[in-house]
């Protein structure tokens, strides 16, 4: 793991209590189980740390697969209790990730092997991650530019790039919603390095792809040894991010909205809650843009899954009506008028404005 400055220690154990642990499998969160995994295709018997929610047997999860794993890794202990966690051990990355063939086999090893090893095993969703650090985070590169749709979600710190041909990028094709994290430190002393990854951002950054999340990092102060704990972290954070409404969908019509959250929840195995940091925002840009159609299907949205919001909030939704009114769209503001009569007891006064 490499040397751990006493700042990013403190950082670590603030954010996250859990990251000095015991190996006791006594936490109430997660159950922990270590076994040896007879890979045909490796030609050898791996060690898979497998960290479970507690409700694993009720309940399904995402799993996240964490590369070149330790006995201890910290990373479980941040990802818990929101997902089945299995570390794959590489005694030597070299050896796993340095050459192509080498990546390829291993892909193999993952895709028809121990995948579907997991999947079997465990009550799993269709939503995959995957986090990997120097060698093997130039393989989880690798594999989102070979087969981008075999993971949902894709965390890379201080990822070898140097050793990927960036033309490759210039084929990727996305069939569903993925997230990218990547990210190096500005220590890191590699010029090779720190260039590839410059590159490759700009390459990918060129795609314009609408169903990519993507975001690319230099952390200052991170050395290629710091960032596997720090760059870590960001990158689950930029994951924990994705659990809203992205500000370019917000003006859209209420259902392209739904669909996206509907989108997200299979990709990434969590629900976007449309509440009223979404559907208030919607109203507003949709007035000042004139989508007044789109207005009415919002108020309507709420009439029949968030009623006690347009209950709560109906003097609120008369304003909506008012403007409507103003601004010369009479016949929408007797509509949006009627909903709140219809679902709201009792009705409110409306008042000459």
């Amino acid at each position: 793991m490499g040397y751990l400055p006493k700042p990013v220690i403190i950082l670590l154990i603030s954010l996250f209590p859990a990251f000095l642990y015991s190996q006791a499998r006594t936490d109430k969160a997660c159950t922990e189980k270590t076994f040896l995994f007879d890979s045909k295709i490796l030609n050898q018997s791996r060690r898979i740390f497998i960290a479970l929610p507690h409700d694993h047997r009720d309940k399904s999860y995402p799993v996240m697969y964490l590369l070149s794993a330790v006995p201890g890794d910290f990373r479980p202990r941040i990802l818990q209790p929101r997902f089945i966690v299995a570390g794959i051990e590489s005694p030597d990355p070299k050896q796993d990730f340095l050459k192509q063939e080498d990546r390829d086999r291993f892909r193999s090893f993952l895709q028809m092997e121990l995948i579907p090893y997991i999947d079997a095993e465990y009550n799993t969703l269709p939503a995959r991650f995957i986090s990997g650090h120097s060698l093997p985070g130039g393989f989880v590169m690798d594999v989102f530019i070979s087969d981008p749709g075999m993971f949902s979600f894709y965390i890379a710190t201080s990822p070898a790039l140097n050793l990927i041909d960036p033309e490759k990028i210039q084929d990727i094709r996305l069939k569903n919603e993925t997230g990218l994290y990547f990210n190096i430190g500005d220590r890191e002393n590699y010029e090779q390095l720190e260039t590839a990854n410059n590159k490759f951002y700009e390459l990918l950054s060129s795609q314009k792809a609408d169903q990519l999340h993507l975001k690319y990092e230099i952390l200052n102060d991170e050395s290629h040894e710091t960032n596997e704990f720090t760059g870590f972290c960001r990158g689950f954070g930029y994951f924990m991010s994705l659990q809203s409404v992205p500000d370019t969908l917000l003006g859209q019509d209420i259902d392209s909205i739904i669909r996206y959250t509907e989108t997200i929840k299979d990709r990434f195995g969590f629900k976007i809650k449309v509440g009223e940091n979404v559907v208030m925002p919607n109203i507003l840009i949709n007035l000042e843009k004139g989508e007044y159609d789109k207005v009415l299907k919002t108020v309507q949205y709420i009439s029949a899954e968030m009623p006690g919001f347009m209950n709560d909030e109906a003097e609120l939704m008369i304003e909506i009506g008012r403007e409507l009114e103003k601004r010369g769209q009479g016949e929408t503001a007797l509509k949006v008028f009627k909903i709140i009569n219809d679902k709201t007891h009792p009705f409110p006064s409306i008042s000459p404005y």
